[in-house]
C-alpha cells in the first residue's frame, strides 16, 4: 500500500513503539524502484521541528528538474498543523509548476492523530472524498495506513528472542505479565 504511488500522501498511524518509521524506511527502495521519484527529503522531528524556515527552500528549483519528490517525515505531529499545511502547499504548487510531483509518507502517532487534525478532520474523514478548496485541503488527501497490533505469536517469538539473546529465564508468570505489556502498553 505504501508503494502505490496512485495515492501522493499517506499516513503512517500506529502506536509508540509498533514499526511506524521501520514501514517507513521499508517503503523507499519500492518507491525508488518506480522510476517516478527522483529526489528523496527526510525530515525528522530529531534535532528540531521543522518549521516554515527549514521546509522553504525545498520549494525552490531543485537539482533535479524531473521526476517526483518524495518527502518522509517521521513524527508529523510534533509539527504544527499550520507549518505542514503551508509548507506542502508552497511546495506542490512550486513542483507542479515545474511539471513534478510531490509524494508523502509521514508518521503520527495514534494517541496524537486528533492533536495534529484539525478540529474539522478526524481519522474517518481521511477516507472521505477531498474538501477542494478547503482550508486543510491537503491534509483530507492523506490516506491513513495503520501499523498493526502484534499478534500473539508474534509476541511470543519476541519474547523467545529477548529472553534467548540476554541469556534470561523466564517463569510463565513473568512471561504472562511481559506479554501483557506489550499488548497493552509499547512493544519495545
Amino acid at each position: 500500500e505504501l508503494t502505490d504511488l496512485a495515492q501522493q500522501y499517506q499516513l503512517i498511524i500506529g502506536r509508540k513503539g509498533s514499526g511506524k518509521t521501520r514501514t517507513l524506511a521499508e517503503s523507499i527502495d519500492p518507491l525508488l524502484k518506480t522510476g517516478e521519484i527522483t529526489e528523496v527529503v527526510t525530515l525528522s522531528s530529531q534535532g528540531g521541528i521543522p518549521d516554515e524556515t527549514a521546509l522553504a527552500p525545498l520549494a525552490e528549483t531543485q537539482s533535479h528538474p524531473q521526476g517526483g519528490m518524495l518527502i518522509l517525515w517521521d513524527d508529523i505531529h510534533k509539527t504544527d498543523t499550520d507549518v505542514v499545511t503551508s509548507a506542502l502547499g508552497t511546495l506542490t504548487d512550486a513542483l507542479n509548476s515545474e511539471g513534478r510531483s510531490l509524494y508523502l509518507r509521514a508518521t503520527v502517532r495514534q494517541r496524537r492523530l486528533a492533536d495534529f487534525l484539525p478540529e474539522s478532520l478526524s481519522r474517518e474523514s481521511l477516507e472521505r472524498s477531498v474538501d477542494r478548496g478547503s482550508k486543510h485541503e491537503l491534509l483530507q488527501r492523506f490516506t491513513p495506513v495503520d501499523v498493526p497490533l502484534l499478534d500473539e505469536q508474534s509476541i511470543e517469538e519476541l519474547l523467545t528472542r529477548a529472553s534467548e539473546a540476554f541469556e534470561l529465564e523466564m517463569s510463565a508468570d513473568v512471561r504472562q505479565d511481559l506479554a501483557e505489556k506489550v499488548r497493552e502498553a509499547d512493544p519495545t
